[in-house]
């Protein structure tokens, strides 16, 4: 997984689903570009990490998001 990636997943763990676009959660959490994060989402979801339901992002696993907080 990339560290853009892994910022994204940070994210969604800090309660973020909506936005990623905005220049506060890029530079909040270092995404890089708005296009940037297209292709993160994509990668995510090729991964079966995340889902998009109406323009919300969610983790598809809620016991990743207690294990991502604790080992991160």
């Amino acid at each position: 997984m990339t560290g853009f990636q892994m910022n994204f997943i940070r994210a969604l763990c800090d309660g973020v689903t909506t936005d990623f676009g905005s220049k506060a959660i890029l530079e909040t959490y270092h995404l890089g570009s708005k296009s940037n994060v297209s292709r993160i989402k994509l990668a995510l979801q090729n991964k079966e990490m995340i889902d998009i339901v109406k323009d919300k992002v969610y983790l598809e696993d809620p016991v990743f998001k207690i294990w991502f907080k604790r080992n991160t």
